[in-house]
């Protein structure tokens, strides 16, 4: 459970892993103190300092309409937190505090978000990495020159030599 002031807090909680230019958010919801989902937000190429990242993120997460918590909590402290902390006050009606905890349940829950977005990165990596092999099979396997970039699969049915059917798919990517 998340704690508020002593009751059960609306939290979200955010942190990131990077590796190189390639990042994953990871996003905690956190309602009436319980956990109730998460989000992963992976961006490629993105080329800023930690802080900057984390800034950017939080404006373009909340300029849309979402519910705002009490509490959003950060991995590391930001030059503009005061102003994140009033812009989202404002857009709530309600003061919202904008936290980088140090220690204690709160810096855990920050913990637990960065260990699910490593997670989230090495997992979409992997799958990357796995579609890419079975890739190279099929250009292998087909003689191509290169790896394929479009498949498409077709199948024509009939029911007694009598109502035609076809039908395609198609894979890019």
């Amino acid at each position: 459970k998340a704690a508020f002031d002593g009751e059960t807090a609306d939290q979200d909680v955010i942190a990131f892993y990077r590796q190189g230019n390639d990042w994953e958010f990871q996003v905690l919801f956190f309602r009436h103190g319980l956990l109730i989902g998460n989000k992963s937000y992976p961006f490629k190429g993105l080329d800023l300092p930690e802080e900057e990242a984390l800034s950017a993120f939080l404006r373009q997460f909340y300029a849309s309409d979402r519910i705002i918590p009490h509490e959003v909590l950060l991995p590391t402290a930001l030059e503009d937190q005061p102003l994140l902390s009033e812009w989202l006050s404002e857009k709530k009606g309600a003061p919202v505090q904008v936290l980088a905890p140090q220690k204690g349940e709160k810096r855990r829950l920050v913990e637990m978000a960065g260990k699910n977005a490593e997670h989230a990165f090495k997992t979409r990596v992997s799958e990357s990495e796995a579609l890419d092999q079975t890739l190279r099979e099929l250009q292998e396997k087909l003689h191509l020159p290169r790896p394929p970039h479009r498949i498409e699969c077709f199948d024509i049915s009939n029911l007694f030599g009598t109502l035609a059917v076809g039908s395609m798919v198609s894979f890019q990517d």
